[in-house]
């Protein structure tokens, strides 16, 4: 657990302007922190379900 959060932060700190989130305030930064958490996921999930799609298709054979 602890090198997934380690891995997070420091996609957080390469992912925002001066190594900072551009908010101000502790609901503010909070909220910045959720939706890059929810873009993330929906990230992961959408390659997921890529692979699962590409696995369930039937073969092409080229012509």
């Amino acid at each position: 657990m602890r090198a997934d959060t380690e891995s997070l932060n420091a996609q957080f700190e390469r992912a925002f302007y001066n190594r900072r989130l551009p908010a101000w305030g502790l609901h503010n930064q909070t909220v910045i922190v959720l939706m890059a958490a929810l873009a993330q996921n929906a990230w992961a999930r959408h390659t997921w379900q890529r692979a699962i799609d590409r696995q369930q298709s039937p073969p092409q054979i080229a012509a």
